[in-house]
């Protein structure tokens, strides 16, 4: 069995860590909004609809099916987006996280809930704007935490 080097290690652990992280604080916000919006469709509430009947997903604040979905592959994201950051460069972060919020918000949320879940998207503009506006957060804060880890913990 080849042995893995420590940079491989250190981006598994670190993007583990920054999407861990970035879905600490996007589920922060959606619990928020849920104060204001009880209907709002909150991720959890989509990734639990996958396996759940809709009403259960719906009436649940925050599933624990859900929930466990929402972090496995707010972690994956991480983990990928920590090996793109590598590859290509560390550089213009905001931007980067500005895009990698867009891309989960429309491929995660928006497409693969459309195709997958029993709870579709959220379909009026307000509860839409919300969305991009909490995944674009998430997005600045997967590779704002990528960084601040990164520079204290490994050579990345």
């Amino acid at each position: 069995m080849r042995k893995q080097s420590k940079q491989q290690w250190d981006i598994l652990i670190l993007g583990a860590a920054a999407g861990t992280a970035g879905i600490f604080v996007k589920d922060l916000l959606e619990l928020v909004v849920l104060f204001f919006i009880p209907s709002f469709k909150t991720c959890p509430r989509l990734a639990a609809g996958i396996i759940l009947d809709p009403e259960i997903a719906l009436n649940s604040i925050l599933p624990v099916i859900g929930l466990q979905i929402d972090i496995a592959v707010s972690i994956i994201v991480g983990i990928t987006a920590v090996t793109v950051l590598t590859l290509v460069s560390w550089e213009h972060l905001f931007l980067k996280g500005l895009v990698l919020g867009l891309l989960a918000w429309t491929i995660i949320d928006i497409t693969l809930s459309k195709l997958l879940s029993k709870v579709s998207p959220p379909t009026s503009i307000e509860q839409i704007e919300i969305s991009l506006v909490i995944h674009f957060i998430y997005g600045l804060t997967v590779v704002g935490a990528a960084r601040v880890l990164g520079k204290k913990y490994s050579d990345i």
